[in-house]
């Protein structure tokens, strides 16, 4: 489910978006909307940053591991409507996304964009084919990701 940041539902995700309708608005919303802003956004606010990455279970993995300041894309490519969304609330992106062609083509273009945008970014990588939902299940790793984005 999407929820804009007064908890109110915009639209469902992932298998329950199938056809009709719900399946048009997806396709027009899914580029300018954040995962998990309902929950993050007074961490983003308190933080004064925002940790973006790729997926839902990205999402749920940082949260659930203490980054509470997180959001997911639904994607490896940040849009400018996502962009205005989060800008809302801070200035200071940390882009942690797949260390794929797709994750390493976002991040790059997002970083050519900063400076129109009027954002701060900075990238974080993992080791090629993981992602973020591999690190939370090491024992160790959210209190060094932790100390790092915090």
């Amino acid at each position: 489910m999407f929820f804009n940041d007064k908890q109110l539902t915009i639209i469902g995700g992932g298998e329950s978006v199938k056809e009709g309708i719900e399946k048009d608005l997806w396709n027009k919303l899914q580029n300018k909307l954040t995962f998990g802003l309902n929950y993050s956004y007074n961490e983003i606010l308190n933080k004064d940053a925002a940790v973006i990455v790729e997926g839902q279970f990205d999402f749920y993995s940082a949260y659930i591991s203490g980054i509470k300041n997180c959001v997911a894309l639904c994607g490896s490519k940040m849009t400018f409507e996502q962009v205005a969304l989060l800008k809302r609330f801070t200035n200071n992106f940390y882009i942690l996304l797949d260390n794929d062609e797709a994750g390493v083509e976002g991040i790059e273009k997002l970083k050519k964009q900063s400076k129109k945008y009027g954002i701060n970014i900075t990238s974080l990588s993992l080791p090629a084919g993981k992602d973020i939902d591999d690190f939370a299940k090491l024992s160790n790793w959210n209190l060094s990701l932790k100390d790092l984005l915090v």
